[in-house]
């Protein structure tokens, strides 16, 4: 480079470094690391590149500042792939709900019951209730057998002539009504056998808290 050329230069440099903040932008793009997006291609082979390469779109791909890796993208899911995330996730979200609403459960659990015994002395009072209601329908069926049994005899009458509409339709009343207090009596019946059941998991799953709840320490 002839002499004149290289003053001219140098003259150049001076005035850029003499320039407010030259320095630093001049460190700072110096220090600044320089990114590097590497991804495997179809046969396995590494490809890199100062810009994301053709190769690695729609592959999972990997930023890197020198030989340090500072970012990782997943490559697209496919429609299957999509499809399985979002069984997944709704797997995990009804995993989710179901445990939180066991744990609302224990805690009405704990907050309802005193003792095992309390569990014991609530049944019992539930199923006197029912068995009350139970046996006032029991009694009502035994009124209306002898209703029934009345116009059985009172049909001996009318073996060889037409029955009295009136009859007819107290015989159909009776009936219906038989069947509505047996109704009751059936669900009833049910009605216990549901209480027994609920009662019975609710002093399992109380017994279990207990035998697993934190100890104070001593």
């Amino acid at each position: 480079m002839p002499r004149f050329e290289r003053i001219w230069v140098l003259a150049v440099q001076l005035i850029v470094a003499a320039m407010p903040g030259a320095g630093s932008a001049w460190a700072q793009q110096s220090t600044t690391p320089k990114q590097t997006y590497c991804c495997n291609d179809s046969d396995g082979v590494q490809i890199c590149s100062d810009r994301l390469p053709h190769q690695c779109y729609n592959r999972a791909y990997r930023v890197m500042e020198g030989s340090t890796v500072v970012r990782r993208e997943e490559a697209p899911l496919s429609a299957e792939q999509r499809r399985q995330r979002i069984i997944e996730d709704r797997r995990q979200l009804e995993e989710d709900r179901a445990r939180r609403e066991g744990l609302r459960r224990d805690r009405i659990l704990i907050d309802t019951y005193n003792s095992v015994q309390d569990i014991d002395v609530q049944r019992e009072r539930a199923i006197k209730e029912i068995e009350h209601g139970m046996l006032q329908a029991k009694n009502e069926l035994v009124e209306l057998e002898k209703q029934r049994q009345a116009l059985v005899e009172e049909t001996e009458f009318y073996r060889r002539k037409t029955m009295p509409a009136e009859l007819r339709a107290a015989i159909r009343a009776n009936e219906a009504d038989i069947a509505a207090q047996q109704s009751i009596v059936d669900s009833k019946k049910k009605d216990i056998d549901a209480v027994n059941a609920r009662y019975d998991e609710d002093k399992r799953r109380y017994i279990h808290l207990l035998r697993n709840a934190p100890r104070a320490a001593e």
